[in-house]
Parts: structure tokens; sequence; C-alpha cells
């Protein structure tokens, strides 16, 4: 097979012999109209892409008369400090965390602009979110609480970076009042409902001296809102230009010097490092000779806590100022068994080479022996482990001898502190007999979606096409991501009783009063209301049931087991591939001629269950008693969105 070399993005794709065709194209981003693979996203209250400005801006300002208010001051965040915090509806997407975490990287190493996990005196925030698309709420500070949706097609990390300049505090570069002067607009290529992305900010007038610039992460790529993305909609005015800029990439040198003006990040440099040498000043804690007391060691450590230095310079301060900063909850103790020799090496302090997230990981979690603490005199010693060199790369803790502290997220490490505790199948439940497995389930199953997967995946296109990296789980092997099998409760009467198959239960037995209908001829009937259903692409089925959202009939989803049946759990998700879930749900049954409510013992008022936060991931719920019936409904009392559910069943014969 010939090989032919394309440049995409920063990658290099294989064309496929006349046999195997090209994987499908995915919409990346807020400004890509490529036709979908998925069903459509629907206009529920609140989510329509209409309302948004330029594409990804919620919430402009706009006042009486069309006019922007407040555009022209680009507000900055204060001291350069942008507390943020993963809501639950993203905290299982690996794909969205890694995205924004590479996207935060690349503002802070070369900005004065920090970002720091959310504290509880943190009273104004950015929150990261799953909803429709890629936005942000606002641009700049507004002294209230700002969200980025991470939607469908959002996960990559030059649009996270984008995303990220709003808030930091920039509109798009080709809405600057001089763009005139350097590009055109090709409105013939627009999609007409979308022209309006390509109006002039008047108020967009402090550019901080910098030029027009083609190569901004906050320019449009040249194809926005195109009707065919094979044209440019926007063409600059030296064809020169045209050619050699890269927009919507990454930071370009401008972007950078706009924001160290804006920031004024001389003196924000200059204030900090002040403060970290008075940090510095402080001493260590020697828990053994206080007692095993833990306290702070300086006077001002609650004000350096309260200005984010727990986060901005972890050495020394978790040393310093343990209380203030929130180690002293903790045991003494090393989280893992390779902590020592981490600490041998030097991964507890600062030095070149060393980043602030793997010191910080270091000082939270191997507390011991980076002697944030020295516990009391036990009688058994400890001993080191034996240790080899570090490699460059960066494995997890094992058996095997120590290499080098992690950098990724990590239980109780490194998780950001959030809104609402996300709903997982890790913490063990029993109820009745029956437990909730420890193993914690994606709501993906390893499967291709594709009968080409197996050809694309020889010819290496897992690590360079993006829709074959994920709807080829099976074939890529990417086992981590995906469920081998589904969801079960452990014990007795634990069996599905079907509704995933509809050899089982078809779909005749599965009913709702309303079905949402999100537009081309797409419709989330109750027939998809089966748990791991995916959208269905030749009869346009969504993957889910959902309710239509603007319609006042009562809502339930209601299930015919065909017999009587023994109910002793069930298992939910939300809809496939974008973000409406159930977040509460209560239940109610028939086996005779009445419907009767569920309600735990001793309760006059019908239970209320905690359901998903997120679209994706199974949330199991036990019932506290066996439940004989043949039919079932499950009434959604909240819900993002819309009342989305996929549903499975579980129990026995009676």
């Amino acid at each position: 097979m010939k090989n032919y070399l394309l440049p995409l993005l920063v990658c290099f794709v294989t064309v496929q012999s006349k046999s195997v065709p090209e994987p499908p194209s995915v919409p990346i981003g807020p400004f890509d109209m490529t036709a979908n693979t998925t069903s459509p996203q629907g206009k529920e209250k609140g989510y329509e892409k209409e309302k948004l400005f330029q594409g990804d801006i919620q919430d402009p300002g706009r006042r009486t008369g069309g006019k922007i208010g407040e555009a022209g001051t680009r507000t900055p965040w204060p001291d350069a400090i942008i507390p943020y915090v993963f809501d639950c509806s993203v905290l299982s997407i690996e794909s969205a965390l890694k995205a924004t975490k590479d996207a935060i990287k690349e503002w802070e190493d070369r900005t004065c602009v920090k970002f720091v996990e959310k504290q509880p005196h943190h009273k104004v925030y950015l929150e990261f979110i799953r909803a429709a698309g890629c936005w942000a709420t606002y641009v700049g500070y507004k002294g209230k609480k700002t969200q980025i949706s991470i939607g469908n097609g959002c996960d990559y990390k030059h649009v996270m970076v984008h995303e990220l300049g709003h808030v930091i505090g920039f509109w798009h570069e080709q809405s600057r009042p001089d763009r005139d002067n350097y590009i055109t607009i090709n409105y013939g290529n627009v999609i007409r409902s979308l022209r309006y992305n390509f109006d002039i900010v008047r108020e967009q007038t402090n550019n901080y001296g910098e030029r027009y610039d083609f190569n901004s992460i906050m320019h449009y790529p040249f194809n926005a809102f195109a009707i065919d993305r094979r044209q440019n909609t926007i063409f600059a005015k030296d064809p020169r230009l045209q050619s050699s800029a890269r927009p919507y990439r990454k930071l370009s040198n401008s972007d950078v010097i706009q924001t160290n003006r804006m920031y004024k990040c001389d003196e924000i440099k200059s204030a900090r490092a002040k403060t970290m040498k008075a940090i510095g000043e402080a001493n260590k804690i020697n828990w053994a000779s206080t007692g095993g007391k833990c306290q702070d060691q300086h006077q001002h450590c609650k004000s350096w806590a309260k200005a984010n230095f727990c986060e901005l310079s972890p050495d020394p301060m978790l040393t310093s100022c343990p209380e203030s900063c929130g180690v002293c909850g903790k045991v003494c103790q090393d989280e893992y068994k390779d902590c020592p020799a981490w600490a041998d090496y030097g991964y507890c302090i600062r030095k070149p080479g060393t980043s602030d997230h793997i010191i910080k990981f270091m000082l939270s979690s191997c507390r011991k022996s980076c002697a944030v603490c020295i516990p009391a005199p036990t009688t058994k010693p400890t001993t080191k482990p034996t240790t080899t060199l570090p490699p460059t790369t960066t494995p997890k803790p094992t058996t095997k001898p120590a290499t080098r502290p992690p950098t990724k997220a990590r239980p109780v490490a490194t998780k950001p502190v959030t809104t609402q505790e996300p709903h997982t199948t890790t913490k063990v439940i029993t109820k009745n007999g029956i437990s909730i497995p420890s193993t914690k389930f994606t709501g993906v199953l390893c499967k291709d979606r594709s009968k080409y997967c197996k050809d694309w995946a020889n010819d290496g296109r897992c690590d360079t096409d993006r829709w074959v990296y994920d709807n080829c789980l099976k074939s890529c092997r990417r086992y981590t991501v995906c469920d081998r099998y589904m969801i079960k409760p452990i014990g007795r009467c634990s069996n599905a009783h079907g509704v995933y198959s509809k050899e089982i239960i078809p779909d005749s037995r599965l009913y709702a009063p309303t079905t949402f209908a999100p537009g081309g001829g797409w419709y989330a009937r109750a027939s998809s209301a089966r748990l791991y259903k995916e959208d269905d692409h030749r009869l346009k089925n969504v993957g889910a049931w959902c309710a239509e959202p603007n319609n006042n009939r009562e809502k339930y989803l209601q299930i015919d087991f065909g017999s009587e049946k023994i109910i002793t759990a069930l298992a939910t998700q939300g809809r496939d591939v974008y973000f409406e879930h159930v977040k509460a749900y209560s239940l109610s049954f028939r086996l005779g001629v009445s419907w009767v409510h569920y309600r735990e013992r001793g309760s006059r008022d019908r239970k209320i269950f905690d359901a998903n936060c997120d679209h994706v991931t199974p949330v199991m719920n036990l019932l506290e008693r066996d439940v004989r019936a043949r039919y079932m409904r499950i009434h959604p009392t909240k819900y993002i969105g819309a009342a989305c559910l996929r549903v499975e069943v579980y129990g026995c014969n009676p």
C-alpha cells in the first residue's frame, strides 16, 4: 500500500486502500460545523446554540441597543489567580480532564496566570461542566462564578486553551474593530443563521499595543462556520499570511504579551517572589516533639493560604503552614510505598526540572517522606525499598522499584475539590443481601463501532485519528476506558431482568407518555431506554429515552416485565454522547390493579433515589426490600437538560 503524508493539526495520517474507507469525520470545537456522526443535540431549554455570542460566549454583557458591556475593559482576575473546580459531570470523562489540564499548563507555563483548585474560601471561581457545546460564560472576571462547558467535540487541548482565553479576558481576534484592514469575510460560505458570529465588537479597543495576530489562539480558524469546510470563510488581505498563518492552534507570542500586560505580570511575579521568600523562612514541623500536634509555624500562614500560596508554593507552604493548608486533618504517613525513594530523588523540593504539580503531589501524598510531618516513634522501623534511577516516563506506583512520582490525578493527592461528590460504583454498598460491585464501570462497552476498525487499527489509525480512537475501543485495546461486561449487583436475587435486550423485553413493553424529538427525524423513544444503548444511525433512534423537555405532562418510563418478577436493584445512565441525564427519581410498581409508590420501611414519603451526575457512568441503586411486580415506573424528579434514561433492572423470578 502506498503511503502519503498529509498534515492534520500536529499529526500525520495514512491514506487507506480503496477497499477500506476513511473513518467518519468529527466536529472539533465550537466553530466546526462538520456533519455530525451523532444524533442532533436538540434545543433543550437553556442550551440553544443560537444564544451563544460568536459561537462560544454565553453572556457577553449585552446592553439595550445591542452594545457589549465591559468589553473594552478586559477585567483581569485578582492577583492573576483563577480558582477552578471540575463538576462531577466531567470527572469521569478522561479526555475532557486531560485536555483541560494540558490547556491550563500551557497558560501557566507562558504567563503569570495561575489556576488553583477551589477551596472553601473561594467564592468566585471557574467551574468546568458537561453541557451542550464548547463555551465560556463570560469574558474576563465578573465577580461571580464562571463556567466552561466541555461538551461533545470539545475535549481537545487547543479548544480548551481558547475557552480559557475567554475566561482570562480575551475576545475573538477577528472581532477587533480594525479587523477589516487585515481580513475579508466570505459570507457566501457562512451558514446563514450563523453570520452574526462575524460581527465586530466595537468596544474591543484595548489590544495592549499588539498588531492583528493571525496566529492567535483566539482567532477563528479560517473555515469557521463554513457551509463547505473545504473552502475558507476568512481570507487574509495579504495572501502570504493566508498560507503561513496558523490560527486557533496554540498560544502565540502576541497572546502571551497581551496577557502579561493585562495582568501586569512583572508586578505579580515580584510580589509572589517576595511572599515566597518570607514563607521559606518558616520552620518544618516535628510532630513527635509537639506531641503529634499539627500547627502552623508562622503568624501569616492564614493570610498566605487565603492568597492561594498553598497552591502557588507548595514547597514550603505545606511544611510551614500545614494547618492553614489543610494538611493537619491527614495522618502523618505516606500514601504510596515508593514515597521514600521519590523523596530521595529530590522530588519534595523545588529544583530545575521538577514541576509544581509534582511538588504538590509529593507534599500532599508523601507527607512522612517529605518531612511535612514527623510521626511519633514506633516499634517497627521503616525500611526503604530498593530503587532504580527515575526514567523519563511516569509509571504508576507498583510493586516494582520506584521510578518517579505520578503527575496525573490520583485519589486524595490531586483529586479536584468538587461542589458535588460524583456518583461512582467504587464505594461498596450492601442492602437486603445485595452489594454494588466495587469495580468502577465506565458505561461504555469494549466493542468496535465499525467493521473496518481492525483494519484502521492495523494501519496505526488508533494513534492518529480521533474517530478511530474513540469508536474502535476493542481493536485499539483501550480496555481501561470501557467495560468488558455490563454492570451487575452481587449477591442473591441479582440477575438482570433483560431491559438491555429487546429479545427479552421487546420494544412494545417499554412506554413513556412523552418522547423527545431533537430533529432530523431522530427520536428518543422509550424503546431506547436500555442500559449501554447507543445512537442507532440507521433507524435514527437516540441512545436513551428522553422526555420532551418543555412538555408539562407527567414524565415517567414504564417497563412491562411480561410476568411477575422480584425486583431488588436498578442501574441508570443518561443520554448517549451528549450530557442530558436524570439526577434523581422515584419508583412505583404494579402487580394487580393499583400503582404503589416505593417507600422505605418506616417512611410515609416516597423514596427519592440519587441518580446520575454525568451522562455515561452507570449508577446503581439497591432497594431496601424486595418488590414483587409486573410493571415498574421510573419518575424523574430532577434532571439536567432533559429527563434521559437508560436502564437495567435486577432481581429474580418468584
